[in-house]
């Protein structure tokens, strides 16, 4: 009976272990080009933040890592003088369910933003899953405080935009998902960046909020169709925000189907020149005119 019962308990550790430590694991014909994935609350800088223990298909153990203030020397309002330290701080539930440690800025301002660089000589197809946080977020993507994503490929160049922006959600963290455009296939450095352009609007703190939390694993797909292929590059984007799945900049009307991870068909839609937005799916991972979109 005791080797039963000590059995169990591993099996117990062992899911919860594993519940807590679930990073964005790569499907077949997919390689993690590099990821953040924090299993604990604990302080921790810039430096110090290192690609999570993805296994075999982490493609970027070196790859850098930082955070810039507008106004490095803020300290907000003089009751402690550690305002800028970081840690991993939660768990947190994602809208899958899943606990979450996030790496927590603390007290960024509209301007501030986290980065990574890394390479992606070799790869191509490369997709973005961001989960982020904001101690004073709303409970409506109205009232959220938002980042954008951005992207360039040498230290010369202006960074661009990919995507719509994000929501910070406070509970329920979304997973969002961009692509990135063609150029950054094959690339020395890819430079990414998550800059704050909004304050969540009720906050309590009229010119920053409390702390932005955010990881992220960065995807490279063998297959094509999970890319944004060369006709369409930079004209039609798809990708989930706020619960709803958008396919922009769509160029030609066309009838698309959307499968779900199984291969079932859950709906075909008719889509119009410009922007369209698909609503009133459950939470999961899509197949939408042949691009896997997480939702």
């Amino acid at each position: 009976m005791k080797k039963i019962f000590s059995f169990l308990v591993c099996l117990l550790v062992l899911g919860l272990f594993t519940n807590i430590h679930e990073a964005f694991s790569a499907e077949e014909g997919e390689q993690i080009v590099v990821a953040w994935e924090f299993p604990e609350k604990k302080s921790i800088l810039p430096e110090e933040v290192k690609p999570s223990n993805t296994g075999i298909n982490n493609m970027n153990e070196n790859a850098s890592f930082s955070i810039y203030y507008t106004h490095p020397d803020f300290v907000g309002d003089g009751a402690v003088q550690d305002y800028r330290v970081h840690r991993s701080e939660g768990p947190f539930i994602d809208i899958n369910g899943t606990d979450r440690y996030l790496y927590m800025a603390r007290f960024p301002e509209v301007g501030d933003y986290i980065n990574v660089k890394f390479s992606t000589i070799g790869l191509d197809n490369i997709s973005v899953i961001s989960i982020m946080r904001a101690q004073e977020a709303g409970g409506k993507p109205s009232t959220q405080s938002k980042v954008v994503l951005e992207y360039r490929v040498s230290d010369n160049a202006e960074f661009v935009q990919v995507g719509d922006e994000i929501c910070l959600a406070k509970t329920n963290l979304p997973i969002e998902t961009h692509i990135l455009p063609e150029e950054c296939n094959n690339q020395e450095q890819v430079e990414l960046r998550w800059r704050l352009i909004s304050i969540y609007e009720a906050s309590k703190y009229p010119d920053y909020i409390t702390k932005m939390g955010w990881t992220v694993t960065v995807i490279s797909s063998e297959d094509a169709t999970s890319g944004i292929t060369a006709d369409v590059l930079e004209t039609e984007i798809n990708y989930a925000a706020n619960e709803n799945i958008y396919i922009n900049n769509v160029l030609n009307k066309r009838i698309v189907d959307i499968y779900n991870i199984l291969g079932q068909k859950v709906r075909s839609i008719e889509l119009k020149d410009g922007n369209n937005t698909i609503t009133d799916l459950s939470k999961g991972i899509y197949i939408v005119d042949g691009k896997k979109v997480y939702l």
